[in-house]
């Protein structure tokens, strides 16, 4: 993995789109392994381009409605109803172009080539989306950082509680169900992933774990 240039914290942020990237290597142990709302990954991928936002509301469009199957539009449907109460709960911002989630905050500056995607750790950034929370690793010390963290329960409160400045509690507490469940499989994975991929950035996403390059 690459390493990255220490900058102050809550302060950047990263590209990419809500549910994969260009150069997205997927490392699950089951890809149909299911969320609380009964969506699994390749769901959610199935659906995010029928997913927009107006109004700072994410919606499913005509389209979505008539092409999606029943169980898959009815559990996104319920995911999405959970995420806008969470909106207007936390009052944060969606971005109508990429879906990211956010807190409308001066705190939060954007750097040219990082966007939408907040800082918490030195090397290691988080967006919030429709479906859960993506985190991104830039060097190899955010993932030891990271995975030192899931190591207590204190540690994974900690991160939940950073990645809340960013997305919410509603919105993090996705990550903090997978987490919570998949605690010693995740970190294992992450560092596994990582070594295959040392040359290249890294990204997790929940609460259907997966990894993946960017």
């Amino acid at each position: 993995m690459l390493s990255s240039t220490a900058l102050p914290l809550l302060s950047n942020s990263v590209n990419a789109d809500s549910v994969k990237t260009s150069k997205s290597y997927s490392d699950q142990v089951d890809v149909n392994q299911q969320t609380s709302s009964n969506l699994s990954q390749s769901d959610i991928e199935l659906a995010d381009k029928y997913v927009e936002v107006k109004n700072n509301q994410f919606y499913i469009t005509q389209q979505g409605q008539n092409l999606l199957p029943n169980n898959v539009f009815n559990s996104v449907k319920k995911q999405i109803e959970k995420t806008n109460q969470a909106i207007i709960k936390d009052r944060l911002i969606v971005d109508p172009q990429t879906k990211e989630i956010a807190h409308q905050s001066p705190y939060v500056m954007f750097a040219s080539g990082f966007r939408g995607a907040t800082r918490i750790h030195r090397g290691c950034y988080v967006h919030g989306f429709w479906w859960g929370v993506r985190v991104y690793f830039t060097s190899n010390a955010a993932v030891n950082w990271f995975r030192s963290k899931l190591s207590t329960a204190s540690g994974i409160a900690t991160i939940v509680s950073m990645v809340a400045q960013v997305t919410g509690h509603e919105i993090a507490s996705t990550l903090s169900d997978a987490l919570g469940a998949y605690t010693d499989s995740t970190s294992n994975r992450l560092a596994n992933f990582n070594r295959r991929h040392r040359h290249s950035k890294i990204y997790m996403d929940a609460p259907n774990i997966s990894f993946h390059t960017f």
